[in-house]
């Protein structure tokens, strides 16, 4: 990946230290950028290569920033609030979190992801001891947490009135336990590849709306500016209640595979609709299912 990624500097403890004792020569002023250039990369994060190579994924500022407003308004962050990134940074997974968190002027603590099952008291005595209010856990995370400790212990650690699940497909019975734990708790259930932007999907839940989830689990409807559409094998948008292809569009969109021009071809498509010419979204892989009420269902 380092190789693939042709970067000009790799940031060491060592350089990390040179860095800060000659940090008060660096200029503290934002760079100058021309307007009329494209946007500037975010960052690159390579996917998990369960399907290949791993391959590096260049996402803007436009879509961080819509992800990040969307979140923030829809979480209610606040100054107030305190997250904690249990999983790595490499992952975009704990992005969620992160950016948002900072960017609202709320606290974000940091714990060290080997470490939180390994020593599942201490990761909840910690976490209720910084008074957390909003989590993002993988779900095996969550069970794991839970047959450590229990549900209960998980439900009201702190303050936490908010738990994002994502990076996997969450076990509704699990989410419903949490919910019975904690008057207080909101879930959302939370989807989306790394090529468009952290999450794209969410369905909030809450202990009176729940019943449904169990009955009928959804991925949800889409985060704000983002356009969810369900095709068949030539592209064409299918009924409701017929399974097809999730196509992604809007404004999480990546800007591509880093040097992959070919295969950023092949998955970042021309939107398939009339009237839309220019446009692109990119192709997910995933089977899913539109319901009447206009949620998506994951189907494989």
């Amino acid at each position: 990946m380092l190789a693939h990624s042709q970067a000009p500097l790799t940031l060491t403890a060592e350089l990390y230290e040179q860095f800060l004792a000659q940090a008060a020569a660096y200029p503290t002023t934002a760079p100058v950028l021309d307007a009329e250039a494209a946007e500037p990369t975010a960052y690159v994060i390579y996917t998990s290569g369960s399907t290949g190579q791993p391959k590096g994924v260049a996402v803007g500022h436009g879509s961080l920033r819509n992800y990040c407003q969307w979140f923030a308004h829809e979480a209610q962050l606040s100054e107030q609030d305190v997250s904690a990134l249990l999983t790595s940074y490499s992952f975009d997974l704990g992005y969620t979190v992160l950016f948002p968190t900072l960017l609202r002027g709320a606290r974000l603590c940091l714990a060290a992801p080997e470490q939180v099952l390994a020593q599942a008291g201490a990761t909840l005595a910690w976490l209720d001891t910084e008074q957390v209010s909003v989590l993002k856990l993988t779900p095996s995370l969550v069970q794991g947490l839970v047959l450590s400790q229990g549900v209960a212990a998980l439900a009201r650690v702190g303050r936490l009135r908010l738990l994002v699940c994502g990076g996997a497909t969450m076990a509704a019975a699990d989410m419903a336990a949490l919910l019975a734990s904690n008057a207080q708790l909101r879930v959302f259930n939370h989807y989306g590849p790394t090529e468009t932007t952290i999450g794209v999907c969410f369905q909030p839940l809450t202990g009176e709306s729940i019943g449904g989830f169990v009955a009928q689990p959804v991925l949800g409807g889409p985060i704000a500016n983002v356009e969810l559409l369900v095709v068949d094998g030539q592209g064409q948008l299918v009924p409701v209640g017929v399974v097809g292809e999730l196509l992604i569009g809007g404004a999480a969109l990546a800007q591509g595979y880093l040097h992959a021009p070919d295969l950023t071809g092949q998955k970042f498509v021309a939107h398939p609709q009339a009237g839309q010419a220019g446009r692109k979204v990119y192709r997910s892989g995933d089977q899913v299912v539109r319901l009447p009420s206009g949620q998506l269902q994951y189907v494989g």
